[in-house]
């Protein structure tokens, strides 16, 4: 044997078997960890979005709630026709239907379970009782005028 193939063999060939797995190993735990940075960014992503369809939907069922109190007013002081009556009933249910679908939305992101364990629950249930109280002033309001001033008092809260 030469000596500089025994050199090869004393020095290079050990070093060679510690850093070629070293390297693989490298190269995936980098890999790994580039792929929980970007899960983790797709969560952070999804979280901002819904967040941002948070706001709009405050938004949103603020803007319901003037509209409903508004129509409940003009129904009060018999401004609104029948007509009229069914067109903000049809339009308000349309949003109606609209906000449930965020809701649904919110409910299945996780954010607000993730943030208070129940509260996707709650906010089903007590969109479901404003619904169920919409329905109840607009019954009140075709049936019998003078019920819409309750519904308009206990929308105001």
């Amino acid at each position: 044997m030469k000596p500089t193939r025994s050199l090869l063999m004393v020095f290079l060939l050990p070093l060679l078997i510690i850093l070629v797995p070293a390297l693989i190993l490298g190269v995936l735990a980098l890999n790994m960890a580039r792929e929980h940075s970007l899960d983790s960014h797709r969560t952070q992503s999804d979280y901002l979005n819904t967040l941002v369809e948070m706001t709009t939907f405050e938004r949103r069922s603020g803007a319901l709630h003037e509209r409903l109190t508004q129509v409940l007013d003009e129904a009060e002081n018999d401004q609104l026709s029948a007509l009229n009556r069914e067109e903000e009933y049809s339009l308000i249910n349309q949003e109606l239907n609209d906000i449930g679908e965020q809701i649904d939305y919110f409910t299945e992101a996780g954010l607000i379970d993730e943030l208070s364990n129940g509260s996707a629950a709650s906010l089903e249930h007590a969109f479901q009782e404003y619904r169920r109280l919409i329905g109840m002033a607009y019954e009140a309001v075709t049936l019998n005028q003078g019920d819409s001033a309750f519904f308009c008092a206990g929308s105001g809260s």
